[in-house]
């Protein structure tokens, strides 16, 4: 029996039940190397894809629309600080036939390609109140607004004015974290969808001030004064309108660029 290789394979010894020692069948001509960073990258087949490299100001539609063709959606949970998602197919025929596409294929999300395999995970936690099959978006009426690089001051007037063509607004609220944001209730699903799919990636004022609009992740906004950064149009406060609006038709007059540079 040879002791070396041959046909440039190499043989592997192993020892029997008896004690003996015999051959086990050759490995291919991966090197070892090769065959261990493989194998630390192998996840087990899941519905939910972890999905890598996407745009800046990506929306759940992008992803979806990009992907629904291997199979139903069931949710998708965007992670915008690094530009991932996670995309949860109905059942593991979707999520496959996706990764494998993916694996050979560029997706492309936006027109930039983005990078799909198996996730660690098996279903995406939903927010409360979302539930199976729930995009995160309809049946919820809550729209919430990121505004990058905001030159000029964002106040409930502004935002009124720019979400208002679209629907009634009931209310706003505006907070400061990373970024400008401001969360604003619409009377109905329909008007929040409309509002979203027209103003996603528009410029309140030329060159600044762009929005990254999602779906918010409660169901009924509270609001408790009347002020520059929060308003609940549902109740009358006579007071509250008058110092408003005084205070700042200055700002309102100020001159600035046109609303909403698409």
């Amino acid at each position: 029996m040879a002791s070396g290789g041959y046909d440039g394979h190499y043989a592997k010894r192993q020892k029997t039940e008896d004690g003996a020692r015999g051959y086990e069948e050759s490995y291919d001509r991966q090197s070892r190397t090769e065959r261990h960073i493989q194998e630390r990258h192998m996840t087990d087949v899941s519905p939910v894809v972890h999905v890598r490299g996407l745009p800046d100001r990506v929306i759940e539609d992008d992803i979806v629309s990009a992907v629904q063709h291997f199979g139903s959606v069931a949710y998708v949970m965007l992670i915008p600080r690094r530009n991932q998602a996670l995309v949860e197919f109905t059942d593991e025929k979707g999520s496959s036939a996706c990764v494998n596409f993916s694996n050979s294929n560029q997706l492309l999300i936006r027109g930039q390609p983005a990078f799909f395999n198996y996730s660690t995970s098996r279903r995406i936690q939903r927010p409360p109140g979302v539930g199976e099959g729930d995009m995160g978006g309809p049946p919820h009426k809550i729209l919430l607004f990121t505004v990058l690089n905001a030159k000029y001051p964002i106040t409930v007037d502004v935002m009124h004015t720019i979400a208002s063509p679209h629907g009634r607004v009931e209310k706003i609220v505006i907070f400061k974290k990373q970024h400008v944001q401001a969360m604003v209730q619409f009377e109905n699903p329909e008007s929040a969808k409309n509002a979203r799919e027209q103003l996603n990636d528009c410029d309140i004022y030329s060159g600044c001030c762009t929005l990254r609009i999602e779906y918010a992740k409660t169901d009924e906004l509270r609001v408790r004064f009347n002020n520059n950064e929060s308003w609940d149009y549902t109740v009358i406060d006579f007071i509250g309108m008058v110092d408003f609006y005084v205070l700042h038709c200055v700002e309102l007059c100020a001159g600035h660029d046109a609303l909403l540079m698409c």
